[in-house]
């Protein structure tokens, strides 16, 4: 058998939608025909979360403009948020952004873990705060 020719047929034969639709038979599916209910593998889902970091990141560096500027973990914490709450969501934590841009990294952490986003999310919204709060510049101490 030659499984790049099977490949190509099904790919031309199923079609590739990248949302979620439901087949001939009402069955929820997704991309090359795969059944939603039958789940992914975990390696499967290690590529999707790589594809899902690399827009958040494009999403961050687009709509804060002093991203590149800021320390690793900063960056970290913004990914992650923005990979949790969406863009749009994140750039409404203006008090937090303000004190970033201005690198006040001890009142941006603040900000993080005095918001409705830190009772909702618990302990991860206090390991953000803590790699913010950990980017203090020297002339800050």
């Amino acid at each position: 058998m030659d499984l790049k020719q099977v490949t190509e047929q099904l790919k031309i034969h199923e079609g590739f939608r990248n949302n979620v639709y439901q087949c001939s038979m009402g069955h929820d599916t997704q991309g090359y025909g795969h059944l939603v209910s039958k789940g992914i593998s975990k390696e499967v889902a290690e590529m999707i979360l790589q594809e899902d970091i690399k827009e958040a990141i494009t999403e961050v560096r687009r709509n804060i403009g002093f991203f590149d500027d800021l320390p690793g973990k900063t960056q970290e914490a913004l990914v992650n948020m923005s990979f949790n709450l969406g863009i749009s969501r994140l750039l409404q934590f203006k008090n937090m952004l303000m004190h970033l841009r201005d690198r006040n990294f001890s009142k941006a952490s603040d900000e993080v873990l005095n918001s409705r986003y830190a009772t909702q999310v618990g302990k991860r919204a206090m390991d953000i705060a803590t790699m913010i709060k950990e980017c203090v510049e020297p002339d800050k101490e």
